[in-house]
């Protein structure tokens, strides 16, 4: 959601789990255009997203590691339609558009949308319109618009293993400004703690694609910000010589590594003299 607030501000509104009702029914995005001139970086980031965006979209989507089930769309439609009654003055039907987004589309949908007498129509490669209902709807393949639609690609099982081609690729293409908001969504999820372990299956999974996320950010701007006694913490100090000793610092002039010596025999002579001074009160 904040991918889409941030590629889409100053044009739309953008809103994350839009409660419908009083029953726990949410929405996963709300967009609300208030401009018809999109940024230009939403035509470069999110092409086919923004190609499909009304006057107000409504988009639910799957994780990478899950799939379409039968129930899926139609769930989708309820709530949409429980949103739109409760509006005063909705707008007109044919300005809303509903996007499912998922890696695939699956033949459990298929067949779901058989059974509602929905007709599935491919537009082109990756988006399919379902031919039923108040809403124009579409079902975008995540996987299938991964190469061409960076967002979409958020949603693709390529961010599973081996995920370090799609983190090359969109620091590489120019867009690496998602991987942050990848890391903060990450973030955002464990803050929800014990609801976080019930709703989502692959924990082991997100701790390692938050790794490889933070390994791929250069040092200086994982540090940029970090005071220098959070960066020392944890640091022993006679590793620390050891490395100095051994020249593990290439970048470092050997005046600048004469000095860390000395300052750090300093200190270690500092440290001594404390433990000596407080043995002597002790006594």
């Amino acid at each position: 959601m904040q991918v889409l607030a941030f590629e889409l501000s100053g044009s739309c509104d953008v809103r994350g789990e839009v409660s419908v009702g009083k029953m726990p029914l949410r929405l996963d995005v709300l967009i609300s255009r208030r401009r018809k001139r999109l940024p230009t970086r939403a035509a470069r980031d999110m092409p086919v997203l923004a190609t499909l965006l009304n006057r107000v979209t409504l988009i639910q989507y799957k994780g990478p590691t899950d799939v379409l089930e039968r129930g899926d769309l139609p769930q989708f439609e309820g709530v949409a339609l429980l949103w739109f009654g409760q509006h005063v003055n909705p707008p007109p039907a044919d300005e809303v558009t509903l996007l499912l987004i998922a890696p695939h589309l699956t033949d459990a949908m298929r067949k779901d949308c058989e059974r509602l007498g929905y007709v599935v129509q491919q537009r082109r490669t990756g988006v399919h319109e379902v031919r039923a209902g108040a809403f124009a709807t579409f079902v975008l393949e995540a996987d299938q618009l991964s190469a061409e639609d960076p967002v979409l690609a958020l949603f693709s099982t390529a961010t599973l293993d081996p995920r370090q081609a799609l983190i090359e690729k969109l620091e590489v293409s120019g867009h690496g400004n998602l991987l942050f908001f990848l890391l903060q969504q990450v973030q955002q999820l464990r803050q929800l703690g014990d609801v976080m372990k019930t709703q989502f299956k692959d924990l082991k999974e997100m701790d390692r694609f938050e790794a490889e996320l933070l390994a791929s950010i250069p040092v200086e701007k994982r540090l940029r910000g970090v005071p220098i006694e959070e960066r020392l913490r944890g640091i022993d100090t006679e590793e620390l010589v050891r490395a100095l000793m051994d020249d593990r610092f290439p970048n470092l002039s050997s005046n600048e590594v004469a000095r860390l010596k000395k300052r750090l025999a300093d200190l270690e002579s500092q440290a001594e003299s404390g433990k000596k001074h407080k043995r002597r009160s002790a006594k």
